[in-house]
């Protein structure tokens, strides 16, 4: 608990060759240190101040070491003169009696500075060491952080890995002897009196692991961190495309109800808001979540529970651009030490964005949240953690975005470069903790692209009807699919209709879950009407807790698309439909689960749709890419369960991933096209063009040959320019 926590269609031309020329590389940026200034006062202080010597530059950065020999108080405010935001780099770190951590403030203010540190009790023996440098980034300077302590005669961080080449590394270290000077490397640019704590630093000339070390004169006991800055914004944190853009939190330390917060800069439309949601807890529930703006929020990763921590990740996809957006979280009730982290990021799929996440709790010096697995190359990791004590800096391979203050919760990110399994970790003080990590995509798949809309019912009061309104006008010729749960083997199901008129049957019978008094139900529509629709379902005697889970999807054949189901039901920590056999390549596999608890994500592979409010039940999906047996399991506690899975059978669309036309020039038969015949067998058609711009594509007239599987025509050889490609026949 917190309340005593530390602060193709593609061308072929046949003629033309282009050159490209890149521009001479610029020369990088190189940090400067500019200046520094201390303040070290022998009595308990809750406030402590220092004037920089010289005015400063606009534009610089200034970086804090605050450092003070007791563990029982905490920083409550860094603040100016001159008006600059400062900011964690490397949180408050606590050992052998000294606690010490880094601020920061980019893209300083010009003129003469005073800055002060204020403290939630009298600090003994503060060592206020405030510094400026040249030559950082003014946007996003920070990169990553580590922080040790120990006994001994020489004093180290331990690693920190930088990202780009050229990064500062701001060194800072408190001891109860006295530093002798700097590490080996590293250029010491101030040892405080009495005090003898220290400053060093170095610049990594290229990107790597690094450590900070600074020898004692006698063994005693010691604390040091080191950060690293960079000169030039963030690299998309890893790949594909992916750029961290900006983040902003809010902790009351108050219980709240609601809880809102503004990010500090314009929005740019497109991009994706993502949320981390915490509080210490375990009775108060996220009841809504909306910004000024107009954004539509999802869940990624449902609430998670455990050692008094609760804590879910939000996302709002292809957001719009304002002025100003401010974030507002609702709970059923006042919820403790609230948490509120908002990021944005930009390069992530503006449709369906969301892949996969996990969830975990423990009690160790390391939070992990368990594995998930990505479904393409280079999607983005957004990681968030809780916890009783304080993080301390990211995990393995991760970008650390915030470490909150005073509350000290962690936002860390990472690129998948490849498609894996991954989890998320994160040093701690030790103590209880609480870690989830989420998946956002790139850019669409087909996986993702079937799901359309959903919305859901969940009364909370004995009924025999129930209905349902699909939030948006539905689209002709898709598929609805229902999932229809209640909480006793009693009520029986007697119709399901809707207000369009569509026709519904059952995919997956009801099965009920007799020890635990739990009913679900798989219904379906094909071939569906468009427009407004609500869906009502009926009993023949008032039911327990209905939930109605009604789903729209799109690229499923039009005839009668199911294809298998299969019920599952149990009590324990995983909800399992048991096995079905599907009879195609690229099915949807929809699943659903009703249980007494509540599930706390979704299960390998597939991704959550719908979780509902109260009741805690579930949607899932995936797509099946291959033929085969297939299980759908998701997490949900100790408790009862229902789980259910139903395989609809997808339109096969005509997909060529093989070789284009490939061009075979020979002298004495003339320029030959190529290409796999199976192209052809799959709907594809050689067309032709003697320009682009407009295009006159035609059928290229079908004499082709066939040997080995390969197709070809001869083709004359053209006086000017000529297009061909491999175009899909409508």
């Amino acid at each position: 608990m917190k309340s005593t926590r530390k602060s193709t269609a593609s061308f072929l031309a046949l003629a033309g060759l282009v050159a490209l020329c890149q521009p001479p590389p610029k020369a990088e940026a190189q940090p400067m240190f500019v200046q520094l200034a201390y303040t070290c006062p022998q009595t308990p202080q809750d406030q402590v101040a220092v004037d920089y010597d010289s005015a400063q530059s606009a534009g610089n950065l200034n970086i804090l070491a605050i450092g003070w020999n007791d563990q029982g108080a905490s920083i409550t405010n860094v603040t100016d003169s001159a008006g600059n935001t400062y900011r964690v780099a490397v949180s408050t770190f606590r050992g052998g009696g000294l606690s010490q951590a880094i601020y920061y403030a980019t893209n300083i203010l010009s003129g003469a500075n005073t800055v002060t540190v204020m403290f939630d009790q009298p600090a003994k023996y503060v060592d206020l060491r405030v510094t400026e440098y040249s030559g950082l980034s003014q946007d996003h300077p920070f990169d990553a952080g580590a922080s040790a302590s120990g006994t001994g005669a020489l004093a180290d961080s331990g690693p920190v890995t930088t990202g780009q080449t050229n990064e500062l590394l701001f060194a800072a270290g408190m001891t109860v002897s006295s530093f002798t000077g700097p590490g080996t490397g590293w250029v010491k640019e101030l040892i405080t009196q009495p005090n003898a704590d220290i400053v060093e630093d170095m610049v990594a000339a290229s990107a790597g692991t690094y450590s900070a070390t600074a020898p004692l004169a006698s063994s005693g006991g010691w604390l040091m961190q080191v950060a690293a800055f960079r000169t030039g914004p963030p690299p998309s944190s890893g790949g594909g495309g992916i750029g961290f853009v900006q983040q902003n939190y809010a902790c009351p330390q108050t219980p709240q109800s609601e809880v809102a917060m503004t990010y500090p800069a314009t929005q740019t439309a497109g991009n994706l808001n993502i949320l981390a949601i915490g509080w210490n807890d375990v009775t108060a529930n996220i009841t809504d979540v909306t910004d000024s703006v107009g954004n539509t929020y999802r869940m990624a990763v449902p609430t998670f529970r455990g050692g008094g921590l609760s804590q879910a990740i939000y996302y709002a996809a292809n957001i719009l651009s304002s002025g100003s957006n401010t974030v507002t979280v609702t709970f059923d009730q006042p919820a403790q030490f609230v948490d509120l982290r908002a990021t944005e990021y930009s390069g992530l799929s503006q449709d369906n964005p969301f892949d996969a996440g996990a969830s975990a709790s423990g009690t160790s010096a390391l939070a992990d949240s368990g594995l998930l697995m990505t479904s393409q190359t280079n999607e983005l990791l957004f990681a968030a953690g809780m916890v009783g004590t304080s993080f301390t800096g990211p995990g393995a391979g991760h970008v650390q975005r915030v470490i909150t203050q005073p509350n000290a919760d962690i936002v860390e990110d990472m690129v998948a470069v490849s498609v894996s399994t991954y989890n998320a970790t994160a040093p701690l003080a030790s103590g209880g903790w609480l870690m989830q990590v989420a998946a956002f995509k790139t850019g669409p798949q087909p996986t993702r692209m079937l799901y359309v809309q959903g919305n859901y019912a969940c009364p909370q009061t004995d009924q025999s009807q129930v209905t349902v309104t699909y939030t948006n006008t539905q689209t002709a010729g898709n598929v609805n699919i229902l999932a229809i749960g209640w909480n006793d083997v009693t009520a029986n199901l007697t119709s399901v209709t809707d207000s369009a008129g569509n026709t519904y049957q059952a995919a997956v019978p009801t099965s009920q879950n007799m020890n635990n008094s739990l009913s679900q139900a798989i219904y379906y529509a094909t071939n569906i009407l468009s427009r407004s629709n609500t869906v009502t379902v009926m009993f023949d005697q008032p039911a327990h807790y209905v939930d109605l889970r009604a789903t729209e999807y799109a690229g499923l054949i039009r005839g009668d698309p199911f294809d298998v189901g299969t019920s599952g039901n149990g009590s324990g920590l995983l909800a399992d439909s048991g096995p079905l056999t599907t009879g195609q390549t690229n099915e949807l596999l929809f699943a659903a689960g009703t249980t007494t608890g509540s599930f706390a994500g979704p299960g390998v592979g597939y991704v959550i749709q719908m979780y509902t409010r109260p009741n805690s039940d579930i949607v899932e999906d995936m797509v099946a890419d291959a033929a085969g047996t297939y299980n759908a399991m998701a997490p949900c506690g100790s408790s009862g369960w229902v789980m259910q899975v139903s395989a609809f059978k997808a339109t096969p669309p005509p997909i060529w991933s093989g070789p284009l036309p490939v061009l075979e020039l020979d002298s004495s038969n003339g320029p030959k096209l190529l290409w796999l015949e199976k192209a052809s067998a799959a709907g594809f058609v050689l067309e032709s063009s003697d320009k682009l711009s407009p295009a006159n594509w035609a059928p290229v007239p079908d004499a082709r040959a066939i040997t080995n599987n390969i197709a070809f025509v001869t083709v004359s050889s053209p006086t000017g320019s000529k297009f061909y490609r491999l175009h899909a026949q409508q």
